[in-house]
Order: C-alpha cells, then sequence, then structure tokens
C-alpha cells in the first residue's frame, strides 16, 4: 500500500485509463462501421462527381488496387453533407468524421435520404452512434473524476474503491522522497540560502 499523495496526473491517469477500459470495444466496433459507411460513402460521392454508376464503379476499382501514393488525396477524401451534417470521408486515412475546413477538400456533394438512402443511412447510424458514445464517455468521465476527488491518497482510494488498483499507475505506489534534480547546497546556493558545512 502507499501513503503516497493522489495527485492530479494521478487522478487523470486513472480516468483515462477507465474509459479505455470500458469504452474501447465499443470504438473500435465503430472504426469498423465507419469504415463500411465510408465505402458506400465514396461510392455515392464519385457517382455524383463522375456523373456516372459506371465511372464511379471503375474508378474505386482502380484506386483500390493502385499502390499508395499513386492517386492524390483529393481522389479518396470528401466532404459531404448529410441531414444537413457536415462529414469527412477519408478513404487514405481511414477516418468518417465532422471536418474543420468544409469545403477546401474535395468539394461538398450532397447526400440525400430519397437518391443516396444506403449511405445516408449508414453515415447517420455512424454519428447517432458517435454523439450517443461522446456523450456516455463524457458523463462517464465527470463520475471518475468526481469520486477521485474525494480521495486524498492511494491508500485511501485503494480503501474506498478498491476496484480501481488495476488502473492505478505503478509508480503511485513508490513511497520514496522524489530527491530533488540537483544536490540541495547547489540549490541554497542558488537561491541566496545557508548553506550547510559538511564536517
Amino acid at each position: 500500500m502507499s501513503k503516497r499523495r493522489l495527485t492530479q496526473q494521478m487522478r487523470d491517469q486513472i480516468t483515462n485509463a477507465l474509459l479505455l477500459h470500458r469504452f474501447e470495444a465499443e470504438r473500435t466496433r465503430l472504426r469498423t462501421v465507419a469504415f463500411e459507411a465510408m465505402k458506400l460513402a465514396r461510392f455515392e460521392a464519385l457517382v455524383l462527381l463522375c456523373g456516372s454508376r459506371a465511372l464511379a464503379k471503375d474508378w474505386i476499382e482502380r484506386m483500390d488496387k493502385a499502390p499508395m501514393g499513386v492517386f492524390a488525396k483529393r481522389s479518396s477524401s470528401f466532404n459531404v453533407t448529410c441531414g444537413g451534417r457536415y462529414v469527412k470521408i477519408d478513404m487514405g486515412g481511414h477516418e468518417l468524421r465532422v471536418p474543420n475546413n468544409i469545403g477546401k477538400d474535395g468539394g461538398i456533394p450532397f447526400f440525400d435520404r430519397d437518391n443516396h438512402p444506403e449511405a445516408y443511412a449508414a453515415i447517420e447510424a455512424y454519428l447517432d452512434d458517435v454523439t450517443r458514445l461522446d456523450k456516455a464517455e463524457k458523463e462517464a468521465r465527470a463520475q471518475a473524476e468526481g469520486a477521485l476527488k474525494s480521495f486524498g491518497t492511494v491508500d485511501r482510494l485503494l480503501d474506498g474503491w478498491p476496484e480501481v488498483k488495476p488502473f492505478v499507475p505503478a509508480w503511485a505506489f513508490d513511497d520514496k522522497p522524489a530527491l530533488p534534480a540537483l544536490p540541495l547546497p547547489k540549490l541554497n546556493a542558488a537561491f541566496g540560502l545557508p548553506i550547510e558545512e559538511t564536517v
């Protein structure tokens, strides 16, 4: 056990480890969902840009077979609107997210429910899942931070919430006092403090 004070750095590490434990599987699932939604969205975006489903299919087949870097990033990255929400589709970076700079990367094809039902539904479902997960993670973070603030030392934390022990960083159990980076006489001299003579 450790009588060491529970610092904010420890609390942050414990909170982050707890969130990773609780939400990583769901985030991994959403990455898979995002990739499938991106494939649909990429096709629909290319149909809009090329004006033909056959040309879009041919373009995607060529992009998927080509070595990385043969096609410009513009070929695989699109900003789209879907139900009034902007989404960035980036097959090169394997991401589906809300973009920062709308309209500066590949145009803004518009997805609507009637003309692109499959891609629209996939993106909307993904965005809804991300919104729900972000909210749940924010609430869980607030709960963990609130609980951890009620403990002053590592000992008290483990007495009051023993299940959290696997998430406490190993260095939190080290009771050895941290030595100053400079020897004390040099520190004292630097600040004009009395220097004890060693006999």
